[in-house]
């Protein structure tokens, strides 16, 4: 749990340590209920939810075995309340989980929005973002955005190398 009154932990999606004891899709189910268990207390905060921000094969918490369906449950249960899902693919993506480019394709579920990191420059810093087309448009359209290491050369062309 957090202290933030904007942010809400949920138990981690464990198969080898599930909740109750259970097992396969009631385990999936009972870890989509305590994302929807979050949903509803920010609701009940009158906090408009934001989204799910996760790490789709949970790689900081040991590379756990997600119960099956459980992404799609809980990403159902935020896209419902109005919110998005971001797929953290620093630690997996680039194909780093054996035969798909994404963790994220494992579960066979788009993101709206997919943060990318450290494979992408092969040890140099660099990073990226990429989400659907009308989110980017929205943003472009409403916010003003600065970054001082957007564009340096170095980096891009080291990322440009290395894929």
């Amino acid at each position: 749990a957090s202290n933030a009154k904007n942010v809400r932990a949920i138990p981690i999606p464990d198969s080898y340590r599930g909740l109750h004891g259970l097992q396969g899709t009631a385990l999936a189910q009972a870890y989509a209920d305590e994302v929807q268990q979050a949903i509803d207390s920010f609701a009940a905060a009158g906090i408009q939810l934001a989204g799910i921000l996760v790490c789709p094969e949970f790689a900081n918490e040991g590379l756990l075995n997600v119960p099956p369906g459980f992404m799609e449950m809980a990403v159902e249960r935020v896209r419902r309340a109005g919110g998005l899902y971001i797929a953290d693919e620093v630690q997996g993506g680039f194909a780093r989980t054996g035969t798909h480019m994404w963790s994220h394709q494992w579960d066979q579920v788009t993101p709206d929005i997919v943060t990318l990191g450290k494979p992408m420059g092969n040890g140099h810093p660099i990073s990226g973002v990429i989400a659907r087309a009308e989110l980017i448009n929205e943003f472009g359209r409403t916010a003003m955005y600065f970054n001082t290491f957007g564009g340096n050369p170095v980096s891009c062309a080291v990322g440009l190398a290395v894929l």
